[in-house]
């Protein structure tokens, strides 16, 4: 069988036979040109321009079968001798659906026995007993003399096949036979005698009668020119031998080679057939390409499976199939897993049923049919089906449900384990046992939605039971009610939970919440309840007589109607975020009381839980604090009053401690103590009280000015130039402590903030790391910024003397508050710096011991990270 890639022809089967005679194996030729081992000057030499390619060319062009003229050549025996071989050879075009070549079948048949039987009838004829030896051929001869064919001679074979006796013979032969006129043969005869070229059929269909009966022949045959001394054509050697036991078989091959073909091209299953250990592809439906992911079957034939299909050849089931080759032995996998290719061009899984069944030939196995069938849906089904019944099974141990079955026209009852021990019972019992052991006056409640059951194909119902051993026990079941195939219904399949303890729970539940009612109905503060979904569950008497409505109005509404209109969405997205994050809340509001007025509330809210975790809803309460807010607004007036007040009198004073401080420098130089030693004393103490007082209005107004509301415009500030600014400042402490500053703003070099503000920051932190530094050893402070979670932060850590965070943290950034008294200082600047910080939406972190320095993380909140560089 040859493909129709002309000019190649690619060889795509050979039979043995042809193998064995030309010496080949169907690996060397199997995939390869026909002529790389068949050279075309073979045939060429034999027949001149009629060569195998023209007959091959042929087909394929008309689409139609022809034959070619016989063939001899010699070949090499076994024993190495040359002897003659003749063939007749048949070139057959296989059409596909649309009509077009799919395939070149080219048979040949050794007819070197009936050609060497006409020459050795040629060597007889000129012997003595000529016709006797033609009578006795196996082979049928006729002689035709003359333009007219007239018959010379015909054996009693030849006569047998036309069904004629001898008085045919010197009659012309369509006159002898005119029964053949509808046929090729008188014009075959005529074309070879006009022509001088000889004609071989092989295996012609012919149909003939036989004891009056019409019946289909086939004769290979043959018609050569008889010539004279001068060469002329004077008549026909017609030869034929009757093939028709051999035509049959082969017709019945061919059926049957096509009905396998069609029935593998039309399966609707991946059908492939592949030869030899490397499973090279002989043939392919179209299941099996969609599978590959392929088009045509060009795109496959010939190559082995592992190429065409590496993913597949990496999980070991070609070597299912290779094992299958060497033992001869079918194999069959159910839901094979393999990774293929899908139509969208992504890796997935596929599961097939696959087969592997060996093909023979002469007892040896030789290739393979491999079937192919995708399960994966079924297969992805039964595995959701087992997922399913295994949640299903999860559900009911952990949900510790027993199980029930009961046929209702039979009375029989089936129960699991749990379902027994629910009820007390160390075995299974009858239906009627677990009806009785429901309390009498529960039985009603069952009877009856069983009853709705029946008609709504669904139940469900809450009892008690007594079991054996007297406990007392609610039970809780659910079911469905199936009918049979008259619509009857036929039984219940139904799940049982013992509900005790979590009807006590309910119970325990049910009493504490209307405890919790009674003493809030008492409360004077506003008490209420909400479900998770933040609805209503209960308001107390104080709510409702604030907002003036009872209960049932209330829910109706909500609170919408009564919350100010500039805080409902903000109060109710609060609730809300409260409730999915499980978390307290506290909230400011404004609702209208029952008179119209708006009063400011204070609400504070707490998640409520049942004892087994669940969510109760959240519980609350709410007081008025509209006094309270406006005393406090009156304490803040009292405050700034205050405020401006010590910046007025730090301004005021600044002027006359300066000319006390000038007047007693000229004291100094112009009066004379009489006593030098009460000069000593009183100076420096005159000006020791002088500079504190200095120090102190200096510290009161920075305090004055920081409380004052003064908007401060935020301007770009390069951290390492405002440090070195303040170490400048500071230069005299820096040398006296012998301190080395480190400064790191690699990370955040440059912030928007306000310039003056940060200053001071800076000034008081990196002040008092210098005044508190430990003698005991050199001081080093480190200077640190970085951004994190959107706000810069400025740490300042030392080595100094420290204090003890954990016990004076909460007091660190009171007015006036000092932990190292033998230093002198007011307590003014870490108060000034906290409220630098928190008016810009920061706060501080402190971390100190005694003895080991502080770190002070400053985060600057409104600041941001510039990008100046």
């Amino acid at each position: 069988m040859l493909a129709a890639d002309a000019p190649h022809y690619t060889i795509l089967a050979v039979s043995d036979e042809l193998l064995r005679i030309t010496g080949r194996t169907r690996v060397e030729v199997v995939n390869r040109s026909l002529f790389d081992f068949y050279p075309e000057t073979i045939w060429a030499a034999a027949h001149g321009a009629v060569a195998l390619r023209a007959s091959l060319d042929e087909g394929l062009r008309s689409k139609q079968s022809n034959r070619m003229p016989v063939v001899r050549y010699e070949v090499q025996n076994a024993a190495g001798e040359l002897e003659p071989r003749c063939w007749a050879a048949c070139t057959k075009p296989l059409l596909n659906a649309a009509g077009q070549v799919q395939y070149l079948l080219h048979t040949g048949e050794d007819i070197t026995a009936q050609v060497l039987a006409e020459e050795q009838q040629k060597r007889v004829a000129a012997e003595p007993h000529y016709r006797t030896l033609l009578e006795e051929s196996p082979v049928a001869t006729a002689l035709y003399l003359g333009p007219e064919l007239r018959i010379q001679y015909a054996n009693a074979l030849m006569l047998s096949y036309w069904g004629k006796d001898a008085a045919i013979i010197g009659l012309p032969f369509r006159q002898a036979l005119p029964e053949l006129q509808h046929l090729p043969l008188p014009i075959l005869l005529e074309q070879v005698y006009a022509s001088g070229e000889a004609h071989a059929g092989v295996r012609e269909r012919v149909i003939r009668n036989v004891d009056g009966q019409p019946r289909a022949s086939y004769f290979s045959y043959t018609y050569k020119p008889l010539r004279d001394a001068a060469g002329r054509v004077y008549g026909v050697h017609h030869t034929a031998v009757d093939v028709s036991a051999e035509a049959q078989a082969l017709l019945q091959i061919e059926e049957s080679e096509q009905r396998f073909r069609t029935m593998v091209e039309q399966a609707p299953v991946a059908i492939t057939l592949t030869e030899g250990p490397d499973l090279v592809i002989q043939s392919v439906n179209g299941p099996m390409l969609r599978m590959m992911n392929k088009t045509a079957e060009a795109e496959v034939l010939g190559l082995p499976i592992a190429e065409v299909l590496p993913r597949v050849a990496a999980h070991g089931i070609l070597q299912v199939a290779r094992q299958v080759l060497e033992t001869g032995q079918p194999f069959r996998g159910d839901a094979v897993p393999a990774q293929t290719i899908g139509s969208s061009g992504a890796l997935e899984w596929r599961y097939y049923n696959v087969s592997y069944t060996p093909l023979r030939q002469g007892g040896r196995v030789t290739g393979l049919i491999h079937v192919a069938i995708d399960v994966t849906e079924q297969v992805l089904a039964r595995q959701k089906v087992e997922a399913e019944r295994e949640r299903a099974r999860l559900a009911i141990e952990v949900g510790g449900l027993g199980v029930f079955e009961t046929n209702l026209l039979s009375g029989a009852m089936l129960t699991d384990a749990r379902c027994n021990e629910i009820f007390g019972f160390a075995t299974p019992q009858t239906w009627a046992c677990y009806v009785e052991a429901i309390l009498p006056d529960d039985r009603p409640i069952r009877d009856k939605a069983l009853q709705q059951g029946l008609a709504s194909g669904s139940f469900a119902y809450e009892v008690r039971i007594c079991r054996p051993d007297g406990q007392v026990r609610w039970v809780r079941a659910r079911g469905r009610v199936y009918h049979d195939a008259q619509e009857r219904p036929a039984s219940v399949l139904g799940v049982i939970q013992d509900n005790t303890e979590q009807r006590t729970i309910t119970e325990a539940l049910r009493e504490g919440e209307q405890r919790f009612r009674i003493m809030a109905d008492a409360a004077p503060n506003m008490v209420w309840a909400v479900y998770p979904d933040s609805t209503i569950r209960y308001l107390n008497q104080a709510f409702l007589e604030f907002v003036g409505v009872n209960f049932d109005e209330y829910l109706r509404t909500g609170w919408g109607p009564y919350m100010h209109p500039d805080e409902l969405t903000g109060a109710q997205l609060t609730l809300e975020q409260a409730i999915a994050e499980r978390r307290m809340y506290v909230l400011e509001h404004r609702m209208r009381r029952r008179d119209g007025q708006y009063r400011w509330l204070l609400a504070q809210g707490a998640p409520s839980y049942y004892p087994n975790g669940e969510l109760y809803g959240y519980v609350g309460s709410a007081i008025d604090i509209t006094e309270l807010k406006h005393t406090n607004e009156q304490l803040r007036r009292t405050n700034q009053d205050l405020d401006n007040f010590v910046y007025a009198a730090s301004h005021d004073l600044k002027q006359p401690v300066s000319n006390l401080t000038r007047l007693l420098e000229e004291l100094r130089f112009a009066v004379r103590f009489d006593d030098p030693a009460e000069e000593k004393l009183l100076l420096p103490l005159i000006q020791n009280t002088l500079h504190h007082l200095t120090v102190t209005i200096d510290d009161l107004a920075a305090l004055g000015q920081a409380q004052r509301p003064l908007a401060v415009e935020a301007e770009e500030v390069r951290l390492a130039d405002l440090a070195s600014e303040v170490l400048s400042t500071l230069s005299p402490q820096v040398q006296a402590a012998q301190a080395l500053v480190y400064l790191d703003f690699s990370s955040c070099p440059t912030i928007s903030f306000a310039r003056a503000n940060l200053r001071t920051v800076l000034l008081n932190l990196v002040g008092n790391a210098l005044k508190y530094a430990d003698p005991q050893r050199p001081a080093r402070v480190h200077l640190t910024a970085w951004a994190e979670r959107g706000q810069v932060v400025l740490e300042v850590q030392d080595n100094g003397l420290g204090f003890d965070a954990d016990k004076y943290g909460p007091t660190l950034f009171r007015l006036f508050q000092r932990f190292h008294q033998h230093i002198p200082g007011t307590g003014v600047g870490l108060y000034l710096v906290n409220r630098i910080v928190q008016a810009n939406g920061g706060r501080i972190e402190v971390s100190s011991r005694v003895g080991e320095g502080a770190t002070f993380r400053i985060w600057l909140g409104a600041a941001q990270p510039s990008g100046l560089g």
